[in-house]
């Protein structure tokens, strides 16, 4: 199986651009060292993201979840707990208590339920789509640290 893979289902990779647009996706946080930096070049440089939180961290920082969201920018859910490692190989059970417990922790830190879903590392099984019950499997067409400069701008 590869990232992106659409076998078991559609992944978003690309949107229709309003003139020059591209769209920034952030994972893995909310994180006390990254997000504040991330928050405060986006304010910066007047731009917006969707930041993909991991249900265990917005719910440990609350405050950064919520700065993510009162910043206007988007937000997504990464899972629960992030189990990279294996989340291809979880049951229909596993995988739909990671994405609604992802989807409940980001909700009580945020008042907003997330509509998008990225998988870890951009794996996916079958049961995935099921368990989104209506939301949108989000993939990437670009990685991450491309085209950064030594300050991360």
């Amino acid at each position: 199986m590869r990232r992106n893979c659409a076998w078991f289902g559609p992944v978003a990779t690309e949107f229709v651009p309003r003139g020059r647009q591209v769209w920034l996706t952030i994972d893995d946080g909310p994180d006390a060292r990254d997000t504040p930096a991330l928050l405060d070049v986006l304010d910066r440089r007047k731009a917006k993201a969707t930041f993909f939180l991991i249900g265990r961290k917005a719910e440990a920082r609350r405050d950064l979840a919520w700065r993510v969201h009162c910043a206007g920018h988007g937000i997504g859910n990464h899972t629960y707990s992030h189990p990279a490692g294996r989340f291809w190989a979880l049951g229909p059970a596993a995988t739909r208590r990671e994405i609604a417990r992802g989807a409940d922790a980001i909700l009580a830190a945020t008042g907003r339920r997330p509509d998008l879903f990225r998988s870890p590392v951009g794996m996916t099984n079958p049961f995935v789509h099921p368990a989104l019950q209506g939301g949108r499997l989000v993939g990437w067409s670009a990685a991450g640290l491309d085209g950064l400069d030594a300050r991360g701008e």
